[in-house]
């Protein structure tokens, strides 16, 4: 019998002590075809891409499932339990989900990062991460939207953030390759350079490519 690619984690929300489940891709299952130049994963089969975000069912606070159950202080548990009270009708978070679905966790995991005061380049990535999702479903105008909100919100990382988790070579060049989704090419170069003149480049041989491989794409664009 063929094993399911698809399993149940079991969770306790660390905001309203709900106990759930929810399900996740296997790893054996998880077949990657593509890599776009801003880090999406195109995969065969089933996307952990649409798993990733980890929903309470009953206060409705997301995070990533690595994430999840972290302790918050009670005064953002007050806050997420508060905005979230008055939703009604909503879907099965836990079960098997479309794009849609998956869209509106995104949606939900920025609302509760924003709520939780989380750095600019935690709460980029999952709007990077939500204007993928919006790519797969063909919904250009919400791609766009979110790449712009993705933009702005690297922008001040690399601009306050002295010790994030993404160096000025990965943010430059995230920068850079958004800019040139969002049609400012001008930008993009300019990130891009700053990329690839950063001292700490030779650090990052796959960025350097990727950034040499942009810039030969804005060359074909504009």
């Amino acid at each position: 019998m063929n094993q399911s690619p698809l399993f149940d984690r079991h969770y306790n929300c660390p905001v309203c002590s709900k106990q759930f489940t929810s399900m996740s891709v296997r790893s054996s299952a998880v077949n990657a075809a593509e890599v776009e130049s801003d880090r999406h994963i195109i995969y065969r089969g089933p996307s952990p891409l649409h798993y990733t975000i980890t929903v309470c069912p009953s206060c409705l606070y997301a995070a990533p499932y690595s994430k999840f159950e972290q302790p918050l202080p009670d005064h953002i548990c007050q806050k997420i339990l508060a905005s979230n009270k008055n939703h009604n009708n909503l879907p099965v978070f836990g079960g098997i989900r479309d794009l849609s679905l998956s869209l509106l966790t995104f949606n939900l995991s920025i609302e509760s990062a924003r709520m939780k005061e989380l750095p600019s380049s935690q709460v980029a990535g999952l709007i990077l991460s939500m204007a993928w999702i919006a790519r797969e479903s063909g919904l250009d105008d919400i791609e766009q939207r979110c790449l712009n909100q993705a933009l702005e919100c690297y922008i001040d990382a690399y601009t306050r953030e002295a010790e994030g988790k993404l160096s000025d070579v990965q943010l430059a060049y995230i920068i850079g390759d958004i800019q040139r989704r969002t049609g400012h090419y001008h930008e993009a170069v300019v990130w891009l350079n700053q990329a690839l003149n950063s001292k700490n480049i030779k650090t990052y041989p796959n960025i350097e490519k990727q950034a040499r491989d942009v810039w030969a794409l804005i060359r074909e664009e504009v």
